[in-house]
C-alpha cells in the first residue's frame, strides 16, 4: 500500500515537473521579440474578424428593436430604396406545431420597372408564414413591425440569430500561437536530433586523435589547435568540427583558457558522451588525473555507439521502404496473374 501511494506521488510529481518545463518553454518562446510580435499580430487580426463578423449585417443604419424578454417585435432601416438584410431566428408555437426555423429577412428597396420580385425560397416553411415574410419583404416603411402570431393563432416569436462562426477567429489567434509554439519546437528537436548525429559520428575519431597527439608528447591545447586547423582544412566540415573550430577561435580572441572554453562549449552542445570527454580534460587539467588512460577507455564506448548509431538508422531505412516495396510486389502479382486470369474466365 505504501508503494503503491509512493508510485502516484512520483507519477504525481513528473507529471508537474513535465507541465513547469512546458510552460517555461512557452514562456520562453513567447519572450523573443520576434516571436512576441508575430503573436500581437495574429492576435489583432482575429480580432479585427471577430469584430467584423459579430457587426455583420448591421450597418447602414440597420437596427432591431427588442422588447423586455429578448424578442425582436421590429425592424428599422434608415434607407427605404436600398434591400436590407436582417439574420433572423423565428419559433413557431402552436396546438400540433412547434419548430424553430433560422432565415434571413431581406427586405426589398426600391425596384425598377420589369423587375422580377424574388420567391422566397426558404424550406419546411409553411404556407402561411411564407404569406407572411413575403409581406414584410415588400413592407417600404422605415419600422416594420413583426406580427406575433398568424390567423389561425400560431405563436411566432422573432430572435434575432446569433452567428457565432466569429468565436472561431477567436480561437484562431491562441491556436496559430500554439502551432507556431509546436512548429519550433519540432525545429528545435530536429535541429538537437541532428547536432547529436553530427557529434556520435565525428566524435571517436576526434577522441582518437587527440589520444595519438597527446601519445605523441604534445599537450591538450596544442593537439586542440592542430585538430582544429586540420578540420579548417576540410570542406566537409559538419556541426561537431564547426564546433571544435569555434572553440579554437574563441579561445584565441578571447585570450581565454582553451580548457574553460572546451568545457563551456561542450556543456552548452547538452551532449552527454562529449560532457564526459570534456570532464577529463578538466579532471585533467585542474587535478592532475591522466587524461590518455580515460581517452583510452573511452574510445571503445564511443565507436560502440557509432555502431549502434548506424544500425538503427538502417533499420529505420529499412522500415521506410517496406510499403513501397509492399506495392511494388502487389504490382507484380496483378501484373503476373491477370493474363492468367482473364483466360480461365474465357476473355
Amino acid at each position: 500500500m505504501r508503494y503503491r501511494k509512493q508510485q502516484s506521488v512520483s507519477l504525481r510529481s513528473r507529471a508537474a515537473s513535465a507541465v513547469r518545463r512546458r510552460t517555461e518553454g512557452f514562456r520562453g518562446f513567447l519572450g523573443e521579440e520576434k516571436v512576441r510580435r508575430r503573436a500581437v499580430l495574429i492576435l489583432a487580426v482575429c480580432a479585427l474578424l471577430t469584430a467584423f463578423q459579430a457587426g455583420r449585417g448591421l450597418g447602414n443604419g440597420k437596427k432591431y428593436i427588442v422588447n423586455s424578454s429578448g424578442s425582436v417585435t421590429g425592424l428599422y432601416r434608415e434607407n427605404t430604396d436600398r434591400s436590407s438584410s436582417f439574420p433572423l431566428q423565428l419559433e413557431i408555437r402552436g396546438k400540433d406545431v412547434r419548430s424553430r426555423k433560422d432565415l434571413t429577412l431581406t427586405i426589398n428597396g426600391k425596384r425598377t420597372e420589369g423587375e422580377v420580385r424574388k420567391e422566397n425560397t426558404e424550406e419546411q416553411i409553411s404556407r402561411e408564414v411564407s404569406r407572411v415574410i413575403s409581406g414584410l419583404e415588400e413592407s417600404r416603411k422605415k419600422k416594420i413591425l413583426l406580427p406575433s402570431s398568424l390567423g389561425n393563432g400560431t405563436k411566432l416569436i422573432w430572435r434575432i440569430h446569433r452567428d457565432r462562426s466569429g468565436l472561431l477567429f477567436l480561437l484562431a489567434g491562441p491556436f496559430l500561437i500554439w502551432l507556431m509554439y509546436y512548429d519550433d519546437r519540432k525545429k528545435v528537436q530536429s535541429r538537437e536530433k541532428s547536432h547529436r548525429e553530427a557529434v556520435m559520428r565525428d566524435l571517436p575519431g576526434f577522441n582518437d586523435q587527440l589520444l595519438m597527439l597527446l601519445n605523441c608528447g604534445m599537450i591538450f591545447s596544442d593537439a586542440l589547435l592542430r585538430i582544429a586547423e586540420g578540420y579548417r582544412l576540410r570542406p566537409d566540415r559538419g556541426y561537431f568540427r564547426e564546433l571544435i573550430i569555434g572553440i579554437g577561435q574563441e579561445a584565441g580572441a578571447g585570450n581565454q583558457s582553451l580548457v574553460r572554453v572546451f568545457c563551456q562549449r561542450s556543456a552548452a552542445a547538452g551532449i552527454r558522451e562529449l560532457s564526459r570527454i570534456a570532464g577529463f580534460v578538466a579532471d585533467n587539467q585542474y587535478r592532475g588525473v591522466d587524461l590518455t588512460g580515460k581517452l583510452e577507455m573511452e574510445s571503445a564506448a564511443l565507436w560502440e555507439k557509432r555502431k549502434m548509431m548506424a544500425e538503427e538508422k538502417g533499420k529505420i531505412a529499412e522500415t521506410k521502404m517496406t510499403l513501397p516495396l509492399a506495392i511494388l510486389l502487389i504490382a507484380l502479382i496483378v501484373i503476373t496473374a491477370a493474363p492468367a486470369i482473364l483466360q480461365v474466365q474465357g476473355y
